[in-house]
């Protein structure tokens, strides 16, 4: 979450009411973290009715009020903050009528930016597209714009601000300063103390005194280029990380080594790159570019270690893309229903009919966050590489599980499907027996179960005509398996084993049922267990920032997935017996 601070005025508070109409952002540059200018598009943030709290803290008890009826007034965005009746809620309210607290905080999730260049020449950035997350009464301001909002100014206040930006023009040409630079900070309503630290930065930069910011172009393929020097900074960290060598643009940024990188990093954000090695990284880990940056570069890691790890088992789900986190419904999962015949003379066709109910499942989000200490980034890539394996190595045993369990719920009888009944019932004539007494008693189980499985037929009476594929068992179960799928160079035709190359084996050492295992059919050939992923987020994904409560890089992973079962022909589950 992104959060700029604004000073407040206080003088329109209404006592009886509770409220206070506050400005809560600018449209105009606020010179950020590491140096870097950011603003807020106003088209393309989000606004609705968010909570307003103390200091950006989480906690219940922090929250002291709701903000609503956000509105843009040419450059500002306005809002109405009600305070709660509650004493702690009523000891803030009571401070700002008083004065004693003069600053509002606008906290908001950014979804894209977009580089640029401040007229000052230093890095700038704009939220393109971002929502309002909360608001909070805070007492450190970085932006004098806006705040609790005033009475209208009178026609003294007026004159002597005119007079006041006529004195800032006069001394931003005694500096040599751009007519650029002039004219986007002599207009507005900052203070001098913020006026005279942005003359300080421009004349620092024009000077040269520290590395020179340079206007740069968006459409070549260099450092220089904000959206490359991103890309090439991501795959060096991944170069760290994983010890592979880095290519083009990234093999120039890690080719200076850990602490080489990271004063890159500092370069680019146009901020001093001297001082010892622990000074050098701490400084760069408090940019904005570098939590974004090892973001990705972890992602790709942790991908690697996930992907490896994944259980065999994921063949057997059908894949699925949805949109939102509503309940997704299948309407058309009974084919055989639909109808089709030869045209009469009369040129009639016949006529079937969608079931507008089916099989329902939705997303859920698993994920976690992990910390690695400024101490640990200081000594090497070995703590990220290290962390990024381990997470990837317990995600994916989080969705092995998941897969598992969604198959053996129920005491192996599977979810229940819309008409009420399991996926695996006798009713269904998809529970056969497998007699575990000898290999041969083990082929012809298997192969009788295999052939009922094309005969089943549908709500139309039309046979599906699909065999399986796979044969999922547990790992005890697997020497069996083998065996009985195993080819024999028979001397006689009798000596042949039927059922060789038949099936793949799909070994699971999670089934926890050593006396069950399952047939099933190919996906792409008949619908039956799915997994379901947000579109555009296949996968884990991985976000990043540098710590507020605690001096750390925070990392947090999330995956979007949901398991659901649309067709219960296509599975076969074989219960061993021993006779």
């Amino acid at each position: 979450m992104s959060a700029l601070v604004f000073r407040l005025q206080p003088d329109s508070y209404d006592v009886e009411a509770r409220t206070v109409e506050a400005v809560v952002a600018t449209a105009d540059f606020v010179l950020g973290r590491g140096g870097v200018f950011e603003k807020i598009d106003p088209a393309g943030m989000k606004l609705h009715t968010v909570s307003v709290r103390r200091d950006h803290k989480s906690g219940v008890d922090d929250i002291i009020g709701t903000a609503t009826n956000f509105r843009w007034e040419g450059d500002k965005l306005l809002a109405t903050l009600k305070f709660a009746s509650d004493p702690d809620a009523e000891r803030i309210a009571s401070r700002i009528r008083e004065g004693v607290l003069k600053d509002v905080s606008i906290g908001f999730k950014v979804f894209e930016w977009r580089d640029g260049t401040h007229p000052s020449g230093r890095r700038s950035r704009i939220a393109v597209r971002s929502e309002v997350i909360e608001i909070s009464i805070v007492s450190d301001p970085a932006d004098p714009n806006t705040g609790i909002r005033s009475m209208p100014d009178d026609h003294s206040s007026i004159v002597d601000r005119v007079k006041r930006n006529v004195g800032w023009r006069e001394i931003c040409r005694r500096e040599n300063l751009s007519q650029e630079f002039i004219d986007s900070v002599c207009d507005s309503d900052m203070t001098d103390d913020h006026f005279r630290m942005l003359v300080a930065e421009g004349v620092r930069l024009r000077a040269g005194i520290t590395a020179q910011v340079q206007s740069r172009s968006h459409n070549d393929n260099t450092l220089d280029n904000p959206t490359v020097f991103r890309t090439a900074a991501t795959d060096a960290l991944v170069a760290f990380i994983t010890g592979q060598p880095a290519k083009d643009q990234a093999a120039q940024l890690a080719s200076n080594g850990w602490i080489g990188f990271h004063r890159e990093i500092l370069r680019n954000a146009g901020l001093a790159t001297t001082g010892d090695d622990a000074e050098v990284i701490a400084r760069a880990l408090s940019t904005s570019d570098l939590p974004l940056i090892a973001a990705p570069a972890l992602n790709q890691s942790l991908r690697r270690t996930y992907e490896a790890l994944l259980s065999p088992a994921g063949v057997l789900f059908g894949p699925r893309t949805i949109r939102d986190f509503n309940p997704q419904t299948e309407a058309l999962v009974d084919w055989t229903t639909l109808k089709t015949n030869v045209i009469g003379e009369l040129g009639e066709y016949p006529h079937s009919y969608v079931d507008g109910s089916g099989e329902s499942y939705k997303l859920y989000t698993i994920g976690g966050i992990t910390d690695i200490s400024r101490q640990l980034w200081i000594n090497g890539a070995g703590a990220l590489s290290n962390m990024s394996q381990q997470l990837g190595r317990r995600l994916a045993a989080d969705i092995n599980d998941r897969r598992v369990s969604h198959i053996t719920q129920a005491s192996g009888a599977g979810p229940t499907m819309a008409d009420g009944d399991s996926v695996f019932d006798a009713g269904r004539g998809n529970i056969a027996p497998l007699i575990n007494t000898s290999t041969a008693t083990i082929i012809d189980s298997v192969l009788a179960a295999r052939s009922a499985m094309p005969k089943r037929k549908g709500g139309g009476d039309v046979m599906i005509g699909v065999s399986p594929k796979y044969w999922l068992v547990p790992s005890e179960f697997e020497p069996a398996a083998i065996k009985a799928l195993a080819t024999i160079q028979a001397g006689t035709a009798d000596g042949v084993n039927p059922l060789s190359g038949k099936l793949e084996l799909v070994v699971e050492p999670r089934l926890t049922s050593t006396t069950r295992s399952y047939l099933v059919a190919p996906p792409a050939a008949m619908d039956g267990a799915v997994e379901a992923s947000l579109a555009g987020q296949a996968g884990p994904h991985t976000e990043s920032r540098w710590g507020f409560e605690v001096d750390a890089v925070q990392f947090k992973v999330r995956q979007d997935i949901g398991h659901g079962w649309t067709e219960w022909r296509s599975w076969t589950r074989l219960d061993h017996a021993a006779s």
